[in-house]
């Protein structure tokens, strides 16, 4: 009897034991940042001259630059794997030879290469974090794509910091293009190039140039540039105009810096993306400690009160929080945030309280997400807008 009293104990004990989820396992091995990033060339590499086959000639790879996909921008760690992949294929690959994307190089190249950066979650608490690495290569004759890799990171920590162009941006520039972009760098191969991406590559190639330009501080060139962007219709991006905006200021032109962002604002309305860099201090209802930033806050203002008082539209202005705290106190902390917008843009937006409703999400919509509270989830301690029919 006590046997079978002990058979039925470890029966129970087994299938308790079986019904405890168990933490994700990686599905394969990370790997430190530069190894990382020179295996995923090397994977990428081998499938294109397996795909070229017995073709002769170097070949020209264009590089986009690599973005986050949170938020869409090109950060500092974008630039150190670029710099990487580019050593690597130059010291590795002496048929290849690859750079930056530029208008000059679209009709010689044969190759496009794209990637993003991500980082997932896991673990029974969800407090385990691993960034990895999406890389394609395209061939734009056949608008197919050709390789396809990712890498998983040892590192728990990235520089998230972005580069000149988007940090001085006033809004997040992520778009149905930039989705494209993401879209395709994990796309598996021989699937379609998405068109939208296909058919914006001169304006893309633009972009990128001056935004180099612009980190160089060559102001002329850049606005050069974003204008010749600006003329293509693909190149009516918030991107292009977010350039404008910041060029337009560098040369001190202030009234058509302003006109550049409303047009960026309009275009955000079509995108719905309205994440405008209203951003606060941690844990507080402060805007941040950033002087270029703060003062083109009138100025962003009566632009979002000068649009929607030409339409009939109203607004939610949502308040956001970082994901550190207590849920009921970043709620309150939210709404308050997105109160003190609501008081500001009053002068600037008639009937402000019938147009307008301050609403507190606390941290249930962050982009981010990784409750740093330093610059790599400031996006995540926002006030951003969203467009809502009015109530008769």
């Amino acid at each position: 009897m006590r046997l079978i009293k002990y058979i039925l104990y470890l029966l129970v004990l087994l299938a308790i034991t079986a019904c405890v989820s168990q933490p994700e396992k990686m599905t394969e091995q990370p790997l430190g940042f530069k190894e990382a990033v020179r295996n995923l060339t090397d994977n990428l590499l081998q499938q294109v001259k397996k795909h070229q086959g017995l073709s002769v000639g170097k070949k020209q790879i264009a590089l986009d630059p690599f973005i986050d996909v949170n938020s869409g921008d090109v950060v500092q760690t974008s630039l150190d794997i670029e710099s990487l992949v580019i050593d690597h294929i130059d010291n590795r690959f002496p048929k290849f030879s690859i750079q930056r994307l530029s208008p000059t190089q679209l009709e010689n190249i044969q190759y496009i290469m794209v990637g993003a950066l991500d980082y997932e979650l896991f673990g029974n608490e969800g407090n385990q974090k691993r960034y990895r690495i999406h890389a394609s290569v395209l061939d734009p004759d056949t608008q197919k794509v050709v390789a396809n890799a990712k890498v998983w990171l040892l590192e728990d920590s990235l520089d998230y910091t972005p580069v000149t162009i988007y940090e001085d941006s006033p809004m997040y520039l992520k778009d149905k293009l930039l989705d494209s972009l993401i879209s395709i760098a994990k796309s598996p191969t021989d699937a379609d190039m998405d068109a939208r991406y296909y058919e914006a590559l001169e304006a893309s190639a633009m972009i990128i140039e001056a935004s180099t330009a612009y980190a160089e501080r060559d102001f002329g060139k850049a606005l050069d540039l974003f204008q010749q962007a600006s003329a293509l219709q693909e190149g009516q991006t918030m991107r292009t105009y977010a350039g404008l905006y910041q060029t337009y200021r560098k040369l001190q032109h202030p009234d058509k810096a302003e006109d550049a962002f409303g047009k960026m604002f309009e275009l955000g309305v079509e995108e719905d993306n309205l994440s405008t860099k209203f951003l606060f201090q941690v844990n507080n209802v402060e805007f941040v400690k950033n002087p270029n930033i703060r003062k083109q806050y009138v100025m962003w203002l009566r632009q979002i009160g000068k649009f929607f008082n030409s339409t009939e539209h109203c607004i939610q202005i949502l308040g956001h929080t970082s994901r550190t705290g207590a849920e009921k106190y970043n709620r309150d902390l939210s709404l308050q945030r997105a109160q003190k917008v609501q008081k500001l843009l009053a002068p600037y937006l008639l009937k402000i309280q019938k147009r307008s409703e301050a609403i507190g999400r606390g941290y249930l919509d962050n982009i981010v997400g990784s409750g740093t509270d330093d610059a790599r989830d400031a996006v995540d301690r926002r006030v951003d807008f969203k467009i809502v029919g009015c109530e008769l």
